[in-house]
């Protein structure tokens, strides 16, 4: 399951619409919009941090802020699917 298709399942569930363009055209809209921010406030973030810090420490704390987020996705999203068949 793709972040997007995990994205049109929130979307319908939240708006009790079974199928609908609308969905799909909203949740296209969370998921560039999230894309768009995190490609802006990355590398500021990044490079701030690298400033302050060394090169080595702003790799590391961005290694775990994503292996944190892969976690919490898998627990959240994934898990439950497994346990649901």
């Amino acid at each position: 399951m793709s972040v997007l298709d995990s994205i049109i399942e929130g979307v319908r569930e939240q708006e009790g619409i079974k199928e609908s363009g609308t969905i799909n055209d909203k949740a296209s809209g969370v998921f560039n919009t999230a894309y768009a921010i995190g490609c802006i406030v990355a590398p500021i973030m990044g490079g701030y941090m690298s400033m302050h810090t060394n090169f080595r420490i702003t790799c590391d704390v961005m290694a775990i802020c994503s292996a944190s987020y892969a976690l919490i996705f898998f627990i959240v999203i994934i898990l439950p699917t497994c346990f649901r068949k």
